[in-house]
């Protein structure tokens, strides 16, 4: 089977199909339940979302930039952080987002409606849940 027919039967396949193929990485637990922590009375867990550059990102990530802000705005309940991942010289490389949300499949939805997705600034994306243990975000 080739990633290709592995990603059109996954949860993501809209943003495979929004020009962001998925690393094989994020196939390991793909439907796999893992328990959330409890927010209040509405149970949320982190998500990372490890977004690398494609070509010309650089002038999409400017073209697509104030429609990317607002659609953090409009979620910012939901970002604990983001921000450019950059390279030595200062270049941007793409995005590290931490989002919480009750479970993965919301966290990709905000994701795949994002402008960066969308306008193919991101060439592609791991999804992984983090568990702090250590930091700010652990007793969250």
């Amino acid at each position: 089977m080739t990633l290709v027919s592995v990603v059109d039967n996954l949860p993501y396949r809209k943003l495979a199909a929004a020009h962001v193929p998925l690393v094989a990485s994020t196939l390991y637990d793909i439907g796999v339940s893992v328990p959330a922590r409890t927010f209040g009375e509405t149970r949320m867990a982190l998500f990372c979302f490890y977004c690398r550059d494609g070509e010309d990102s650089e002038t999409l990530r400017e073209m697509h930039l104030k429609e990317q802000r607002k659609h953090m705005a409009e979620h910012s309940e939901n970002y604990l952080a983001a921000g450019p991942l950059t390279n030595k010289q200062g270049e941007f490389v793409g995005s590290l987002l931490i989002i919480e949300a009750e479970d993965e499949a919301s966290a990709r939805e905000m994701v795949n409606d994002d402008p960066y997705v969308t306008g193919g600034v991101w060439q592609s994306i791991r999804v992984d849940k983090f568990e702090p243990v250590k930091g700010r975000w652990k007793d969250r």
